[in-house]
């Protein structure tokens, strides 16, 4: 077993990482988007920051997630999205349109977000990119 070889494997593994995760982001939109049925007018109520610093180069990662209130049925619901977005997409009072689940009030989806699409495309994206350069680097290692 060559270099190559390692590296075909190494790659292929990795790419198919990536791609079984896009399964697994596409398996969360369509349970949203299966679950969250109604409609209603929420506010942002605050902005939690996360940020994580990359040990190897020191880079930055900024997220932002909205906590999100809304009544439903009498009921006040105050809830942090699991989506994290870019910094100042969203501003604290602004009001969003969400979808949410009728059997459970704080399960919900910002109306006409598409950041999860995103990632998930970007993860199938790079997985079938790695898994096809862990190809060329197989028939590579044959040719060796």
């Amino acid at each position: 077993m060559n270099i190559f070889s390692i590296i075909a494997i190494f790659l292929m593994i990795l790419g198919g990482i990536f791609i079984i995760a896009s399964i697994g982001i596409s398996i969360f939109i369509n349970n949203k988007k299966k679950n969250c049925t109604k409609e209603t007018t929420a506010k942002i109520k605050e902005i939690i920051v996360s940020e994580n610093r990359d040990n190897v180069d020191g880079f930055l990662m900024v997220s932002e997630y909205p906590k999100i209130e809304y009544d439903i049925n009498g009921e006040h619901i105050e809830k942090v999205s699991s989506i994290g977005y870019m910094p100042k997409k969203y501003s604290v009072g602004q009001e969003v349109e969400i979808c949410y689940n009728p059997n459970k009030y704080d399960d919900f989806c910002i109306k006409g977000d598409k950041t999860a699409n995103i990632v998930r495309n970007v993860f199938v994206a790079v997985g079938i990119g790695m898994f096809i350069i862990g190809i060329i680097f197989c028939i590579v290692s044959i040719f060796q």
